[in-house]
């Protein structure tokens, strides 16, 4: 061991407030017994619990319900009975404490069903017939309005092709709610609510494909404007989806050619459903605007103006406050902004760059508080940051780093708050975590845990603390500064240590150690270089933290 020339036992008197967890990752339910793990992927809560959607060798993906607890974990129905799925990647809706939901049956036959998250309560509403296959998660859009559910159908029965459907959550009261294209298909997509109406982008011969919108009534659904007059069409499916902010309705579109797919709005009247902002300015040019988020306040969505590809860009609803925040991706493809989410007055969204790949950014609104909030999984290489869920103030998602795996990391909209929050299956091969939720204040993902030996399967974390203040007192660390390659003692611990964390300033794991002798070994083998660490040392009455100096 090397020590100083005077030997000096540096004592951290530290008080701390640290959290006593109440329990580590729980298993919910071993939905598909066996290892191969039912792959959990949560929907919508509903009636003191959640839906979601599980895989089983003997089901197939189907709808099930939790209420927390390994008995109110049950399927509700296997819709398409056997080991084929029942389920479709169309969202569900709410409406009036019930969840309605689009389910395939035997032989691809197309059903509307509700549940309110019993066995008994999860009935089909109407059977809808045989579709056409070719392109199923683009043949249903659902939406709520006046207590009615809106969708869009094709019922080769009917040989009307795919038009408006309507439905009261009845057998009788699920139907065609207006035949719009009478030589073929409509194609009615993007359904949103708006004031009393729901507005969509609807395909006849006369107009093209252009805005529409009903009150729920065959008289009541008609031709809103046609933004580009004659036979030619506005809209195509490539475009982005509506979005309603300061009491208007955004959406893209093509009312001119000669200025392409740009942001447009409409406040509910002929008159003011204009163009709202030419980004790309180029003769023809489009920046076909992607709405991604909007609160009380901004309004979060990606453009091209011409010159830098699809970057984030921002509005307050005013064409002076439309900016765009940031060319995180030089040049013409651009860094493609996706995943946001609000927290603390700023959002956190997805984002790629050539040196950093795709990884977690922040804004507050502005240009210069838009930067990117940590390099995850430093260099090119990209970490993913994907199904975040603010709980508790702050925001989790999973993302995959060369120490950790794929598990779930934390952020309070900082980069120093940015960090690992639960390492579920230690090593580098991490617990693969696919999905998360906050639901009664307990986080629940689907994650595989080697010990548990059950596969990907339906965990919960209760983050409820019990916060006890306490002294560390009498903790020994030295020599400290320390010479690289020289050994650390520690002394005055009340328990044995569980794990040694060491990270440089920006939070970066350098070395994780289960004792004091690996730690030593580590640090030798690891080419440290000087500077300050941050040095956590885990035992049984809490974290020790520490700054560690290596000369």
């Amino acid at each position: 061991m090397c020590l100083p020339d005077m030997k000096i036992k540096i004592t951290i008197s530290l008080i701390l407030l640290f959290a006593l967890k109440l329990q580590a990752q729980t298993l919910v339910k071993d939905c598909n017994s066996g290892k191969s793990g039912s792959n959990p992927i949560f929907v919508e809560k509903l009636n003191g619990g959640f839906i979601f959607i599980a895989n089983t060798v003997s089901t197939g993906n189907e709808f099930w319900f939790s209420d927390g607890t390994n008995s109110g974990t049950i399927l509700l129905k296997d819709i398409n009975p056997g080991a084929g799925s029942g389920t479709t990647q169309t969202t569900p809706v709410i409406l009036n404490g019930v969840c309605y939901f689009v389910g395939r049956t035997a032989s691809l036959k197309w059903s509307l069903w509700k549940t309110d998250g019993t066995v008994n309560g999860t009935v089909m509403v109407k059977d809808l017939g045989n579709m056409p296959i070719s392109n199923p998660n683009g043949q249903l859009f659902l939406t709520v309005n006046q207590n009615k559910i809106f969708f869009a159908f094709d019922d080769p029965g009917l040989g009307q092709g795919k038009e408006l459907w309507i439905s009261d959550g009845t057998t009788s009261g699920t139907k065609l709610l207006k035949d719009i294209n009478t030589s073929g298909s409509s194609d009615p997509s993007l359904l949103v609510a708006y004031g009393n109406y729901v507005y969509f982008f609807a395909s006849t011969p006369a107009y093209g494909n252009e805005l529409w919108r009903s009150d729920g009534t065959d008289t009541g659904t008609a031709l809103f404007k046609d933004l580009k007059p004659g036979i030619e069409s506005s809209f195509s499916s490539t475009f982005p989806s509506f979005m309603v902010f300061k009491n208007k309705l955004f959406f893209g579109a093509n009312g001119n050619d000669s200025n392409g797919v740009e942001l447009w709005s409409t406040d509910g009247t002929k008159n003011n459903t204009k163009m709202f902002l030419n980004i790309n300015t180029k003769l023809g040019g489009s920046s076909f605007p992607g709405l991604l988020l909007a609160n009380d306040n901004f309004m979060f969505f990606r453009a091209n103006n011409g010159n830098d590809g699809l970057e984030p860009w921002i509005t307050d609803g005013t064409v002076a406050g439309t900016k765009q925040l940031m060319d995180i991706y030089p040049g013409i493809n651009g860094s493609i902004p996706a995943s946001p989410i609000f927290i603390n007055n700023k959002i956190i969204f997805n984002a790629s760059s050539m040196n950093e790949g795709s990884e977690a950014y922040v804004t507050d609104g502005s240009i210069a508080g838009t930067s990117l909030l940590k390099d995850i999984l430093p260099g090119s290489g990209s970490s993913y940051p994907l199904s975040k869920v603010l709980h508790k103030n702050k925001v989790y998602f999973y993302a995959v780093d060369s120490t950790y795996g794929t598990e779930i990391w934390q952020t309070d909209g900082t980069s120093s708050g940015t960090n690992i929050a639960l390492d579920i299956n230690p090593g580098k091969k991490g617990s693969g975590v696919i999905s998360i939720y906050s639901f009664n204040n307990e986080l629940y993902f689907g994650a595989t845990v080697d010990k548990d030996s059950v596969g990907q399967e339906l965990y919960k974390y209760n983050f409820n603390t019990s916060i006890k203040q306490i002294q560390l007192s009498n903790i020994n660390l030295f020599p400290n500064p320390v010479k690289i390659g020289c050994d650390i003692q520690i002394s005055g611990l009340k328990s044995s240590i569980n794990l040694i964390h060491l990270m440089d300033c920006q939070g970066r794991t350098i070395i994780k150690a289960n004792s004091l002798e690996q730690f030593n070994l580590l640090v030798k083998n690891n080419n440290l270089t000087t500077g300050i660490y941050n040095m956590n040392i885990s035992c049984a009455e809490g974290v020790y933290n520490s700054k560690l100096i290596f000369e």
